[in-house]
């Protein structure tokens, strides 16, 4: 399985949600982001899939916006357990 593929990214990013919720971690985005592996994994694909994973019900605490139809990007609310 690819670095970038789907169920290789959804795990990375809930290994590490799982760890903040745990208080392992405290979310940082910076690490978030190293995690993902941003060499593999670009802004707009991790944006799908964080879309994705929210409408799946698998995180919560994410808004998307489109900006003229073509980029959406994400901001999170709040971490919620």
């Amino acid at each position: 399985m690819a670095k970038d593929d789907y169920n290789v990214v959804v795990f990375k990013i809930l290994t590490y949600l799982y760890a903040c919720l745990k208080m392992k971690a405290l979310f940082e985005d910076n690490v978030f982001r190293q995690i993902i592996d941003k060499q593999q994994v670009s802004d707009e694909y991790l944006a799908d899939i964080l879309h994705i994973m929210t409408e799946e019900g698998l995180i919560v605490g994410l808004v998307f916006t489109m900006t003229w139809g073509i980029h959406t990007f994400w901001h999170l609310i709040a971490l919620t357990s």
